[in-house]
């Protein structure tokens, strides 16, 4: 069975264990062309994987930036600077604006900060 998705908790922080499996699910949203979230990444990834920052996967061509596959993704943005669209661009030990934005408009649910194999992302 899917494991419960992390609870939004309001002006907090939250953080992501995926040894729990912990991840944030945002149900069927209309007309996405963008995503943003401040994060902070730990310096230590461990090299087990994939992760994924966005996955909005329902069918093969569906928008994912992850370590392993990069797709739909228009451009990364880092604190306002392009980047290139991959994981390993994104700082560490800092907090920073991620904003992502797709090659078109989505209706899907999306979901932030997941990890198959259940080694941490970030918080």
């Amino acid at each position: 069975p899917k494991p419960p998705p992390t609870p939004v908790v309001k002006h907090a922080v939250m953080m992501f264990n995926a040894t729990q499996r912990d991840y944030l699910h945002l149900p069927l949203l209309q007309k996405v062309h963008a995503v943003s979230m401040w994060l902070f990444l730990d310096s230590f990834q461990p090299a087990a994987g994939p992760h994924y920052l966005l996955d909005m996967r329902q069918t093969p061509f569906d928008p994912v930036l992850g370590t392993d596959v990069v797709r739909r993704v228009q451009a990364l943005y880092t604190d306002g600077r392009q980047v290139n669209a991959s994981l390993a661009a994104l700082p560490r030990d800092t907090w920073t604006h991620v904003y992502v934005a797709l090659d078109d408009t989505f209706t899907k649910c999306v979901a932030l900060m997941t990890s198959i194999f259940s080694v941490p992302l970030g918080r």
